[in-house]
């Protein structure tokens, strides 16, 4: 169930959540004759309880040949709060008590384990966030100047029409693609 005012979208068969519908999109751009409003993610609403996340992420540290440690489950519960991938140095900021070599290395652990992915920013920092299939289809701008990655997500009409593109182009290049990740790259409105 959403929060008041939030809007749903399904692609493929995953929810994703995106800002309050009364707010206005911040970006737009055409495909072909279809204008497309691209709506920024100010927050996800989980598409998994604390525990459900907990559980399927213990299983996954697990299935990896590790524990779920409450350092982990730790990294976890501020990736899943926040509104952007985090850098290192933002978990550990947030994280109190948690030791800068200890998030290297639980990070590493939860990316290997299928919990998290890396997300190349535009500056020399990487970031964090959790897998797509815990947290929810989306994209990223990425900014060129500061390096920040925001998230945001496509009505479902476009991102089935870039599915289809996609399919089209793997096809006739023999790939097998699994799933797609759309990343922009360019200067963000701080920058700009």
């Amino acid at each position: 169930m959403l929060q008041s005012g939030y809007d749903e979208t399904t692609t493929g068969g995953k929810s994703s959540v995106v800002v309050p519908a009364d707010r206005p999109p911040s970006h737009s751009f055409s495909i072909g004759r279809d204008p497309v409003r691209l709506r920024i993610v100010s927050s996800f609403v989980p598409l998994h309880t604390a525990t459900e996340l907990d559980v399927e992420v213990g299983r996954r540290v697990s299935a990896a040949g590790q524990r779920y440690t409450q350092n982990r489950q730790a990294v976890i519960r501020i990736l899943s709060e926040s509104d952007r991938p985090l850098t290192t140095a933002e978990v550990v900021k947030v994280g109190e008590g948690l030791a800068q070599s200890s998030v290297y290395r639980n990070l590493s652990v939860l990316e290997a384990a299928g919990a998290v992915i890396r997300i190349a920013g535009g500056d020399e920092f990487t970031r964090f966030e959790l897998a797509e299939d815990l947290a929810g289809h989306h994209h990223h701008l990425i900014c060129t100047d500061c390096g920040s990655v925001t998230d945001f997500t496509v009505p479902a009409k476009v991102e089935d029409r870039l599915e289809s593109a996609l399919a089209s182009v793997a096809t006739s290049a023999g790939f097998s693609p699994e799933h797609h990740r759309l990343d922009l790259v360019g200067r963000c409105s701080d920058c700009c």
